[in-house]
């Protein structure tokens, strides 16, 4: 072994992981909201309908080149960081796998672009910087080691310049060819700038094919699952362009935005205790990943009922002023999705936190597919006398359906007895910020003033309420005064 090469990597505390990806998350959710007016004004909805359309194609070559390598490679990445050697061989194998699998699909995206582009080629051959990206996309490594700070710093930069590069030079439907090379190249670069700093954790070793061939049939399987789930996210659209209007696609579409944010933010959690959950489990250390999950479970309760409250009380108001009266169709929408907030964040603990750290992958695969035929069934079923509210229907059902049978095949790792009673305190805090909220529109007319107005009574009466709960009531309050305590001497310390 190299003298240089550490005998093991210590990754980053929880808390540090959480704050850079959660800072993260609300940055590449909140900059296309930011940007949303601003495009539909330049480029229209044609060219907008173009590209999205090309990047769905896109997403699909770099699901088939990323081989389910995400969740396979954070969880074998974190079970082998305690020795350098394995750790290495792992890593190489499970590069150079992946490696040759995305040059074959990059090379077909190209030859499809070319062939099939008809007037769009320009912008589909540009989006093959987006598949390209795929190759170099070796973010389940970081988070293996839990260094999430890397991924975050260098991709927030990258994002930072590809909404300068927007402003500066897409100015009409003309520039869609500009707007795609900014997007794609930035998603490139992001994934190019992350590949040099490995060498200092994982230098080159001479590996096997066997090295190489142990590692395809779990990614197989975990790419299945890939599969299923990127048809569970774009069915939806796709049946409603077939068997409704393009205003109900519009309608979902721009619901399903909305809810994405809080939703995506609840999920935070489970990507950063991912690879420590591994960990635990592949020791058997099961009360330490008892208590994370119990964290997470906090942590998801305080963000998904203050969303799911907080788009119930403002939502009518919201969608009138963001969005305009012709989509206020998305109100009620809004208000049945919100529920998937809390039911994919509770379903992602027990995915991430059990089920796939114990090696259950099969079962994964069988849930998501099972998830996705039962979207597909009941949204086809009840699209015809329900319209888009089908849809909605059939992404709520198959999203419960999923956490109930995770749940079950897990039953004997969590108490969803204790889960339902630490979740209790948080539904009372939602229903008093729900009716605080309620109670303002009672003495102001609508606006955006009045919005603002509602946002901030909102959160002083969810923030504060949730604050007495935690540090008076809760039976665990010394563990959360001890990481305010933490944050508070950080933040001194930083000040001097």
């Amino acid at each position: 072994m190299e003298q240089n090469s550490p005998e093991k990597i210590q990754g980053d505390s929880v808390k540090k992981n959480l704050s850079f990806q959660f800072i993260y998350q609300v940055l590449i959710l909140v900059l296309p909201l930011v940007l949303a007016p601003y495009l539909t004004r330049t480029l229209g909805d044609t060219a907008l309908g173009v590209y999205s359309y090309s990047y769905s194609i896109g997403q699909i070559f770099v699901v088939l080149a990323n081989l389910g390598i995400s969740k396979y490679g954070q969880r074998i990445i974190a079970e082998k960081k305690g020795n350098v050697i394995e750790l290495r061989k792992v890593y190489w194998s499970l590069f150079t796998v992946h490696a040759v699998v995305s040059a074959f699909v990059f090379a077909a995206y190209m030859v499809f672009a070319f062939a099939c582009g008809g007037n769009d080629r320009v912008v589909f051959l540009l989006q093959g910087f987006y598949v390209l990206s795929a190759f170099f996309d070796i973010t389940w490594f970081y988070y293996g080691i839990e260094k999430f700070n890397g991924v975050v710093i260098r991709n927030t930069i990258v994002k930072a310049a590809e909404f300068v590069l927007i402003f500066l030079f897409v100015k009409s439907p003309d520039d869609l060819w500009k707007y795609t090379l900014i997007m794609a190249l930035s998603i490139l670069l992001g994934m190019v700038v992350l590949l040099p700093p490995t060498f200092k954790y994982v230098k080159p070793i001479r590996f096997s094919f066997a090295d190489c061939k142990m590692q395809i049939s779990p990614l197989m399987v975990l790419f299945i699952a890939s599969v299923a789930t990127l048809l569970f996210t774009f069915f939806d659209k796709t049946l409603l362009g077939i068997f409704s209007t393009k205003e109900n696609v519009a309608y979902y579409e721009y619901s399903n935005k909305i809810v994405l944010v809080p939703r995506t933010i609840a999920t935070v959690i489970s990507t950063v205790m991912y690879s420590r959950a591994c960990v635990f489990i592949s020791r058997n250390e099961l009360s330490e990943a008892k208590k994370y999950r119990t964290f997470s479970l906090l942590f998801i309760y305080f963000i998904s009922f203050a969303s799911i409250f907080g788009l119930l009380s403002v939502g009518d108001l919201f969608v009138n002023i963001y969005y305009g009266e012709s989509f206020l169709e998305c109100v009620g929408i809004i208000n049945m999705l919100s529920s998937t907030i809390l039911i994919v964040a509770l379903a992602d603990v027990v995915r991430t936190q059990i089920l796939i750290p114990m090696h259950k992958d099969k079962e994964y695969m069988i849930i998501t597919i099972i998830s996705a035929v039962l979207n597909v069934a009941v949204s086809m079923l009840l699209l015809g006398p329900l319209g888009v509210y089908g849809v909605v229907i059939g992404s709520i059902l198959s999203e419960t359906i999923s956490l109930v049978l995770i749940s079950l095949i897990c039953r004997k790792q969590i108490d969803w007895k204790e889960a339902f009673v630490l979740a209790v305190p948080f539904v009372i805090i939602g229903i008093a910020m729900y009716f605080s909220v309620r109670l303002v529109t009672l003495f102001i007319s609508d606006s955006l003033f009045t919005l603002l107005i509602e946002v901030l009574v909102g959160a002083f009466v969810y923030i504060s309420l949730s604050a007495v709960y935690l540090l008076f009531i809760y039976k665990d309050k010394e563990t959360i005064r001890n990481i305010i305590r933490n944050l508070l001497l950080k933040f001194r310390r930083k000040k001097k």
